[in-house]
């Protein structure tokens, strides 16, 4: 399975002409990057530095984390379009190695998007809705790291059937019944590594997760169990049977489309369609 590699900003709030900076990574997204990212990058400038903290400084020791150098020449605007061509420029440089797979856990209020009201578009979205159990910020990082490196056939073996369950979604020739088949792998998955992580005895809470499958194109989208599902008319599908609060999901999500980005960069799109951070 290709290694996934997640980069992260610091808790920044910018403007066209400032920024105010809020300190490093939340110390509980950060455990939930941790146990479900292989690789955890975050991008620096030559102009600007701001550590991420002592977890990430920790992280980097540990060989999972690291900073990614954007050097700037010449006058710049320190406001949200600095940070915005810093996060691209960044970007560009890790989608250079084919060897991991990369996204954006990003914040809309970082990068100073302005979603076009006028122009709607939908997302076909996956959710996990309070399902993954995750440690909090009271368990150090090395029992996390520990758990992980003992747990890892499992942990893949989980985004094996996430990524299946999502892919039928996809697929027309898929039916109803593979789509139950593998939502019910993805439930045992989780199921299994949640009980696991309780018998660790380290505290934890659930969590939601949401991934936008594609985010433009969808209103064309021609997909027999999509059509067979209702979702193709706008309704959402809810699998329930995690547990009485948890449960699995697609919906279509109608969102302003955020302003235009070039096509390696469509990762941005989930920042202005979803609330919730990537898996």
């Amino acid at each position: 399975m290709t290694p996934r590699g997640l980069m992260i900003t610091q808790n920044i709030d910018v403007n066209a002409s400032g920024f105010t900076f809020n300190g490093g990574i939340d110390a509980q997204n950060l455990r939930q990057y941790l146990l479900f990212w292989d690789h955890i990058v975050c991008p620096q400038s030559n102009l600007i530095h701001f550590g991420m903290g002592q977890d990430f400084e920790y992280l980097m020791n540990a060989g999972v984390a690291q900073y990614v150098s954007v050097n700037f020449y010449g006058a710049t605007n320190i406001g949200s379009t600095f940070w915005r061509t810093l996060e691209n420029k960044a970007f560009e440089q890790l989608l250079t190695d084919k060897n991991i797979e990369w996204s954006l856990a990003s914040n809309i209020r970082t990068l100073g998007l302005n979603a076009l009201k006028e122009s709607k578009q939908e997302a076909l979205c996956f959710s996990l809705i309070d399902a993954l159990k995750v440690f909090t910020p009271d368990v150090p990082l090395p029992e996390i790291l520990e758990f992980k490196q003992k747990r890892q056939n499992m942990l893949l073996e989980l985004r094996d059937s996430i990524d299946e369950l999502k892919d039928s979604i996809c697929v027309s020739q898929n039916s109803l019944e593979a789509l139950e088949r593998k939502k019910r792998k993805v439930e045992k998955d989780i199921t299994e590594l949640n009980q696991l992580i309780d018998e660790t005895k380290y505290p934890s809470i659930s969590r939601c997760a949401v991934d936008v499958l594609t985010v433009e194109g969808v209103v064309g989208f021609t997909s027999a169990i999509l059509t067979e599902i209702g979702i193709g008319n706008g309704y959402g599908l809810t699998l329930k049977g995690l547990s009485v609060m948890g449960g699995i999901g697609f919906s279509m999500m109608k969102c302003n489309r955020p302003v235009n980005l070039p096509s390696h960069l469509k990762q941005y799109a989930y920042i202005a369609c979803a609330k919730q951070e990537l898996i």
